[in-house]
């Protein structure tokens, strides 16, 4: 009778072994690979997420109706080292400012021009909101919630907020400068004065702006938020005018405030003397 040899003891262990190590290896590349697919998707949202809130601003709010769906808290800033007044933003009891107001906060440009050609600080919602006498800009910061994002994402539910992709969002709106011309020299010269005007209105018709998304959003010491070690920056330029209109916005804490709010108007680009002066706004 032919006899069959079966596996040792030995061979069963070395064959246990052999798995056992090929687990450990598999079991420490999958959470590396999980990492990697996490950065990539909130590179992925991050750029879409970026993009929206930029065109936002660029079109003046206009096409743009559920904006204010994804912003949970919005945080006012009266210098970058300062305690924020936060408005918590679609929860029951919260005050709901729409697509409107907050890309009309975003816009507010941190420089505005005089009629005597000097550029200054826009401290004009900071001193009407705030209450203070800061020569500086008001910093307005948002809390958004991923706006391409997967349901969990999406969920306005309070409870359900921390499960989903979040950012801290910062704009920053700055003007292109062309005239660098001095008034006292140019006062008595009718054609330098004239070519001056011009200048000086399409310095007010191109903007940079500047669009910061960071991420994880972390509780900061001083209140408010602050962000983590992950983030996305967006940079263009607005050919048009910035226009203004104010409101009477309820503010949680302060009560009623005329707020100036800023908007883009691509379709609206003029070389004549017609545009927005610091000193004309200042009240």
């Amino acid at each position: 009778m032919k006899r069959e040899h079966g596996f040792t003891m030995i061979e069963i262990a070395l064959c246990l072994a052999i798995v056992g190590f090929s687990m450990v290896v598999i079991m420490g590349v999958l959470p590396l690979g999980g990492q990697v697919q996490k950065k990539n998707r909130e590179s992925t949202l991050s750029l879409m997420d970026g993009n929206y809130l930029l065109e936002a601003i660029r079109n003046g709010a206009k096409g743009y109706d559920d904006l204010g769906l994804y912003v949970d808290e919005i945080l006012l800033y009266a210098k970058p080292d300062a305690d924020p007044v936060v408005i918590e933003n679609n929860v029951s009891g919260g005050v709901y400012w729409g697509t409107k107001e907050i890309v009309g906060l975003l816009s507010a440009p941190q420089f505005l021009m005089t009629s005597s050609n000097v550029w200054v600080p826009n401290y004009l919602n900071n001193n009407e909101i705030l209450g203070n006498n800061y020569y500086t800009n008001m910093t307005c910061k948002l809390k958004v919630r991923s706006i391409n994002g997967t349901a969990a994402d999406k969920n306005t539910l309070e409870a359900n907020r921390d499960f989903g992709m979040s950012y801290l969002v910062e704009a920053q709106i700055l003007p292109v400068a062309t005239n660098y011309m001095d008034m006292r020299n140019i006062k008595d010269n009718k054609s330098l004065n004239d070519q001056m005007q011009r200048e000086r209105s399409m310095s007010q018709c191109a903007w940079q702006v500047n669009l910061t998304l960071g991420w994880p959003v972390q509780k900061a010491a001083r209140g408010g938020y602050k962000a983590g070690d992950h983030s996305q920056e967006f940079h263009t330029v607005v050919s048009g005018s910035l226009d203004n209109t104010l409101e009477n916005m309820e503010i949680p804490g302060i009560g009623t405030r005329k707020v100036m709010l800023w908007y883009f108007d691509k379709n609206n680009f003029s070389v004549t003397n017609n545009g927005i002066f610091y000193d004309q706004l200042v009240r």
